[in-house]
């Protein structure tokens, strides 16, 4: 599994936490690039992904063959009227 997770606005990378229903070992984007990978087995999975400052995404139904890694880029929307967040 991997994929790029991404501001929906800007485009620019988010660090974000990338959860796997069922399994309790997280992933994580690159703060510089987006980027995360995780190592599955084949299955079928559905993908969390967490941000401080973004309205969370959820994945259903990602299907993880034996062969090349699946892909899933994820766009991520800033919330609003967060106190303690920085919209800069």
């Amino acid at each position: 599994m991997r994929g790029v997770v991404t501001d929906l606005d800007t485009g620019d990378p988010v660090y974000a936490v990338v959860s796997v229903s069922g399994n309790t070992q997280p992933a994580f984007s690159d703060a510089d690039v987006g980027d995360y990978y995780r190592l599955l087995r084949p299955g079928t999975y559905d993908l969390h992904f967490a941000a401080l400052g973004y309205a969370p995404v959820t994945v259903q139904g990602v299907v993880v063959g034996s062969g090349a890694a699946a892909q899933v880029d994820v766009q991520m929307a800033r919330l609003t009227n967060v106190p303690g967040v920085n919209r800069a």
